[in-house]
């Protein structure tokens, strides 16, 4: 059988409907592509195979050739490649490489862009150079320079994604700060409604720590809330202090939360002190939602013993996890180190059925219980309606809290706080 030359007629029927493409059609697309695309670079032109070999050398006799240069801007396959993209799929496509040939494409990869490839340019399904270099950790260097020549990071193909959704389901986790920290929205929905934002909480834990972390040094919307880190300058430390008046807020200093700051200067030759607006507080404050705000708070009574109850954590039954590590089994305690008035984060956890208690704990798993219908009627039915309103896929989700005593816990449910680490 000859070697495909041409784009199928469905392939292109499918090309050529307006908008993105999803469903059956972008899985049929998908299919004909990957086929398509593994004959065609079988035979590609001089310079195309010199581009996905990384072969330096003879691609710079070719184009500083006084005659027969090629047209570095031409596109040498029917799919669109470009000799961009060629280079980054052929880099993509070796397994392990010496540090030299790894130089060699990086320094092929800025010639070609030096000699006027259009930047953004597009395949036949609308990919650009960034998309196939977002599908591997390896490709960070590539990626620092087609960034560098101001490739749009937000580019969508003709499927709706992404470079960074693409870089969040195929694990590339190097990948992932490197296209964030070039401004890479997080926010992109593709044909099928997915974004990186909601993809990444069902990758592996090697990826949603990734993206966790990142929101987290960046003070990003929706940003997880890690232990001993500042929420304004991300500084990890032994010791926290929390805002007073929404107690989920960490700080690592006064600097970091006060709202005035004194900043000294010398005006004609007498010292002036001036007001300063600091910090986080300017920006927290518009967010901050009161503990003790009677419309924010619940109290509820705890109950420590689970009698035949069996609680599964909902990581083991949603695709890959949330990214975090399953424990054990929780059998309800409280322990001597938890005492009266102490602040903590707590996470709830709906019953899997329509009856039954939420599993209550906190990080260190020094406090569990289960919140009874029966105990608390009234808070029971609003922290259901919250949870399955602006919780974790319906589920589960982290507020601020307060064990007053063994018997009252109150919690702030004014807003679900972001997704930790437990």
């Amino acid at each position: 059988m000859a070697p495909l030359r041409e784009i199928p007629t469905r392939a292109t029927q499918i090309l050529a409907k307006p908008g993105f493409i999803a469903g059956a059609d972008a899985l049929e697309l998908r299919n004909l592509l990957a086929d398509l695309t593994w004959i065609l670079l079988q035979t590609p032109d001089k310079l195309g195979g010199m581009c996905l070999s990384g072969d330096l050398v003879g691609a710079l006799e070719m184009l500083t050739a006084r005659s027969g240069r090629p047209d570095p801007t031409w596109r040498p396959q029917p799919l669109g490649h470009t000799y961009v993209d060629l280079l980054v799929i052929g880099y993509t496509g070796r397994g392990e490489l010496l540090d030299e040939q790894k130089e060699n494409y990086v320094k092929l990869l800025n010639i070609l862009l030096s000699t006027g490839v259009p930047i953004d340019s597009t395949d036949f399904s609308g990919k650009t150079a960034l998309h196939h270099a977002a599908k591997a950790s390896k490709t960070v260097d590539l990626i620092k320079v087609l960034l560098k020549y101001k490739f749009n990071v937000d580019s969508q193909d003709r499927f709706g994604a992404s470079p960074l959704l693409i870089a969040v389901q195929e694990d590339a986790i190097d990948v992932i700060p490197v296209l964030l920290d070039a401004g890479a929205s997080l926010d992109v929905t593709d044909a099928e409604g997915s974004s990186p934002r909601s993809a990444y909480l069902t990758r592996p834990a090697k990826v949603s720590n990734v993206v966790k972390n990142w929101l987290v040094r960046h003070k990003g919307k929706g940003a997880a809330l890690e232990r001993d880190r500042c929420s304004k300058c991300g500084t990890s430390s032994a010791s926290m202090k929390r805002c007073s008046r929404c107690r989920s807020q960490l700080y690592c200093s006064p600097g970091c939360q006060s709202e005035l700051l004194w900043a000294k200067a010398i005006v004609f030759h007498s010292p002036l002190f001036r007001l300063a607006e600091a910090a986080d507080w300017k920006e927290h404050k518009a967010n901050c939602q009161p503990f003790d705000k009677e419309e924010n708070l619940l109290v509820v009574k705890p109950t420590y013993t689970f009698g035949d109850l069996e609680f599964v954590s909902t990581v083991s039954t949603v695709p890959s996890s949330f990214g975090l590590t399953r424990g054990p089994n929780p059998s309800g305690k409280l322990e001597a180190n938890v005492r009266d008035g102490r602040n903590m984060v707590i996470k709830i956890q709906l019953p899997l059925g329509n009856t039954g208690g939420m599993l209550v704990y906190n990080r260190k798993r020094n406090f569990e219980c289960i919140l009874d219908y029966d105990e608390n009627p009234a808070a029971y039915t609003r922290l259901v309606e919250r949870i399955k309103a602006k919780g974790i896929l319906g589920l589960k989700a982290y507020f601020p809290a307060e064990l007053r005593s063994k018997d009252e816990l109150a919690i702030n449910v004014a807003e679900c706080l972001p997704e930790s680490r437990f």
